[in-house]
């Protein structure tokens, strides 16, 4: 790695704040810099964003447009908790990134599958998808009502939805891997983009691979540093998710026998995936 390629958190200003959920809201964000050009955007890319005094966390972009980025955050822990509760429109922020390898846009006919939160990095996807004029067969997943978000983005622009909750408040009861058989034979897919629960993941990968589908998956891990060095997200030991990933395809993905299986925690102990 050259190291005289890393940054210092760029300035941004939060241009806007919308709630997408009762626990998700999307923070829209311009350069503090006049002129500055944000570059090397793609879908599936992450940004490390810096809350001055308190953490600097990685979040993945959802959108990208006008030289306007947004990061569509989870309100789970300390830090999201601020950016809940406490930003506003305004207020200056720090941005590094962005970081990673992210989607490989390729095929006709798109299969995206986002399990709760998953739903985040597929959104810009979505959009970059549509510019191509590809057919996408979006299937969505979520556990009960206050879980799902961006439902009217998808429905928009999807040329086919389907949709699941664990509690059957919407869709079809049960999980989006349920629907895998259906849709398969239904449709002409020959690529799949998927992102969510890494139980999830492990299943859409042997589907993938049982009928010769090419996939592409957005993993998560706990990522500490964002540029290769502190290791934390790492699958068996070489593959990390900041800068080899976060997005692999099923070919690589399937060789990492840590995926569905076992993950590195803050401390760097690994401990088994529930």
């Amino acid at each position: 790695m050259n190291l005289s390629k890393i940054k210092i958190p760029k300035p941004v200003i939060i241009k806007e704040i919308e709630k997408n959920s009762p626990y998700v809201k999307t923070f829209t964000l311009q350069s503090y810099i006049k002129g500055h050009k944000f570059e090397n955007v793609a879908p599936g890319k992450f940004c490390n964003i810096w809350i001055p005094n308190l953490d600097m966390k990685p979040f993945s972009i959802s959108d990208f447009e006008n030289n306007l980025i947004s990061f569509t955050v989870k309100k789970i822990g300390k830090t999201t908790t601020y950016m809940h509760e406490k930003l506003k429109k305004g207020d200056k922020i720090g941005l590094m990134g962005p970081l990673g390898k992210g989607f490989n846009i390729q095929g006709k006919n798109i299969l995206l599958i986002g399990g709760g939160f998953g739903l985040a990095p597929l959104r810009y996807l979505l959009n970059e998808l549509i510019k191509k004029k590809l057919n996408i067969i979006s299937l969505l997943g979520f556990k009960s009502e206050p879980d799902i978000f961006f439902l009217e983005i998808f429905e928009k622009k999807s040329n086919n939805l389907h949709i699941t909750t664990e509690d059957g408040c919407m869709g079809e009861q049960g999980r989006c891997t349920d629907q895998l058989d259906y849709i398969f034979e239904e449709n002409k897919i020959d690529q799949i983009y998927c992102c969510g629960p890494e139980p999830m993941m492990v299943k859409v990968l042997a589907f993938a691979i049982e009928h010769n589908i090419n996939a592409q998956f957005s993993l998560e891990r706990y990522i500490g540093c964002g540029i290769g060095l502190c290791g934390k997200c790492a699958l068996n030991g070489k593959f990390r998710v900041c800068i080899d990933g976060p997005v692999i395809n099923s070919l690589n993905l399937k060789e990492l026998s840590d995926f569905g299986e076992f993950k590195l925690t803050k401390n760097g102990s690994k401990i088994k995936i529930e």
